[in-house]
C-alpha cells in the first residue's frame, strides 16, 4: 500500500516515515522527500510535554531494571583494581573473565595503621585521593569548627580532624613522588 505525503498541499507519494505525535512516536505518517526534511527541521520531540512528564520519562529510561553505582569503591572497581594490583593488564575484563579467586576476593588496601587510623577519623574509605580528603575534611570542619560546634571538646575535635587531614594529605603526596619514580 503507497502512503501519500503526510503534508497538506502535497500529492506526492510518502515513503519517509515520521512520527505523527511526541507523545505517541510509534504512530506514522509519510512524507515525500522535501517535506521530509521540512519536518524534520521543525520536529520537537519534547513539545506538549510538562517537567513531570519528561522526568517520568527520564526515570523510565531503564524500564524498572536495577541500575549500578559506577565509580570508586563499587564491585567493578574493587575488582578491576585487585585485577591491577596481582599485574593483570585486563582491569575491566575486555578480554574475558577474572579468575573465581579474584572475583571473590574483598579490596583491602595495605597501608600504614597511621593512615587507616587517620582515614576512620574522616570517616573515609579507600582509594585516597585529594579531592576526596579535602572534601570530607571542609565537611567536618564546617561541622565541628568551634565557632559553630558549641560542645566543650570543640578544640581538640578539631585538632584532630586537622591531624587526619594532614597525615593524609602528606600520605599522597609521598605516594605520588614515589609513583614518579
Amino acid at each position: 500500500m503507497t502512503e501519500i505525503c503526510a503534508h497538506p498541499d502535497c500529492e506526492l507519494e510518502g515513503t519517509f516515515p515520521a512520527p505523527r505525535d511526541p507523545s505517541n512516536i510509534s504512530a506514522r505518517q509519510y512524507f515525500c522527500e522535501k517535506h521530509i526534511k521540512e519536518f524534520n527541521k521543525n520536529w520537537n520531540g519534547l513539545k506538549g510535554f510538562s517537567s513531570d512528564d519528561l522526568y517520568t520519562l527520564q526515570s523510565g529510561a531503564t524500564w524498572g531494571r536495577p541500575t549500578w553505582k559506577m565509580g570508586v569503591n563499587t564491585e567493578s572497581y574493587k575488582k578491576a583494581t585487585l585485577a591491577a594490583d596481582k599485574n593483570y593488564k585486563n582491569p575491566y575484563t575486555l578480554f574475558g573473565d577474572m579468575d573465581e579467586d579474584q572475583a571473590t576476593t574483598t579490596f583491602t588496601p595495605k597501608m600504614p595503621k597511621k593512615i587507616t587510623e587517620a582515614c576512620e577519623t574522616l570517616g573515609i574509605e579507600p582509594p585516597l585521593t585529594p579531592h576526596i580528603i579535602k572534601k570530607r575534611f571542609t565537611v567536618l570542619a564546617k561541622k565541628f569548627h568551634p565557632d559553630i560546634y558549641t560542645g566543650d571538646d570543640a578544640a581538640e575535635r578539631m585538632g584532630i580532624i586537622n591531624d587526619a587531614y594532614t597525615t593524609l594529605k602528606d600520605y599522597l603526596k609521598r605516594q605520588e613522588a614515589e609513583a614518579k619514580g
